[in-house]
């Protein structure tokens, strides 16, 4: 499995099974409903060779890695005929748009669903202090690294997300917190700091954090549950991380291109085990899912605020306009991701590393 300097090939059959993946959800709902389906390609053009069977060419193309779907009249044409997808109900419009998405969730919950079986999930148990910084209130109490923090205030601590809303109440406040060292219970009280009191490179009460976490297995209907609950928490924490990131509460260190996503897959696959891969490409297929259905033009979120604005005004945008907006979203979204992708090349260039 390892490949060494090479890992980052991982990602061409990652992304191909995500895009695999998202674009049958696409193909099976149009062809359920009626909509004629030009071609379904594997990889994208320039086509190699391809086979018509039942009025679509499947088609193998150069570049390996994803796949499309022509559906006609998905840009406005033919939308009189009654096989035209412009020609079909908003609500069947809007099962073949969301279920390529649908199915970036289907397979995340199915690799979860494997691993909770046999490898086991990643399962949060507390939080482990990483480093604690010189002079801060954590060194002042007597917190060392490795320290697991099992109740701040009263409040248990199930893992790191857990942390900051129980501090919160408590900024320029002394605190109780309860720590396990070397399977001894040690309770402490510190005071954490307001951001107007504390050096811009550190949080409340100075220190790193990391989950302390063990692998989990299930039997088969356990691991349904304990699947969808990973998903949950997965896409929960994703949305999180967008928010923050739009009001500036982290920066955009961590945001890839598809280099990024490629050196992030090399790095994964260097540590070791096949399980991280695989919960890996379930995070991808998940975030897929998510940034899809952005309701930004020339993604199928964007196509479906038209869809959504066609029923709830009782007639169509113009073709032509829904074109250009897409058009122009498309151009924006591409422009994008060159930029991401420089920043991308100069981090590696650098020696940088995309994963902590």
């Amino acid at each position: 499995m390892d490949l060494g300097p090479l890992n980052w090939l991982w990602i061409v059959p990652v992304l191909g099974l995500l895009v695999f993946v998202h674009e049958l959800g696409h193909f099976v709902t149009a062809r359920m409903n009626g909509i004629r389906v030009d071609e379904f390609g594997f990889g994208f053009p320039p086509r190699l060779f391809g086979i018509k069977r039942g009025g679509v060419i499947y088609s193998v193309n150069a570049i390996p890695v994803g796949g499309f779907v022509r559906i006609y009249g998905e840009n406005g044409e033919g939308a009189e005929e009654p096989y035209a997808f412009g020609a079909k109900k908003p609500w069947q419009r809007a099962l073949v748009l969301s279920a390529g998405s649908a199915m970036n969730v289907l397979l995340a919950v199915i690799i979860f669903f494997g691993m909770a079986m046999t490898t086991g999930l990643p399962t949060e148990q507390g939080v482990i202090v990483g480093d604690v910084m010189r002079d801060s209130p954590a060194a002042t109490a007597g917190v060392r690294s490795g320290d697991k923090i099992r109740e701040i205030g009263g409040v248990a601590i199930n893992g790191p997300d857990d942390v900051r809303p129980a501090i919160d109440p408590w900024l320029d406040k002394e605190v109780g917190f309860v720590l396990e060292r070397n399977g001894e219970r040690i309770s402490t009280r510190l005071t954490p700091r307001s951001p107007a009191n504390r050096p811009a490179s550190q949080g409340a009460i100075g220190i790193s954090l990391g989950a302390d976490v063990v692998n989990k297995t299930y039997d088969p209907v356990g691991a349904v549950g304990a699947a969808v609950s990973q998903a949950v928490r997965f896409v929960g924490a994703m949305i999180t991380g967008i928010g923050d990131l739009i009001t500036g509460r982290v920066g955009t260190e961590g945001v890839a291109g598809p280099i990024g996503i490629g050196q992030a897959t090399g790095e994964i696959v260097g540590r070791g085990g096949f399980s991280l891969l695989l919960n890996w490409t379930a995070a991808l297929s998940l975030n897929l899912f998510l940034v899809n259905m952005l309701p930004l033009p020339a993604l199928d979120g964007g196509r479906l605020v038209f869809v959504l604005l066609e029923a709830v005004r009782g007639k169509k945008v113009a073709p032509q306009r829904e074109a250009l907006v897409h058009a122009t979203g498309m151009i924006l979204l591409l422009s994008f991701l060159v930029i991401i992708s420089f920043f991308d090349v100069q981090r590696i260039i650098g020696g940088g590393r995309l994963l902590p």
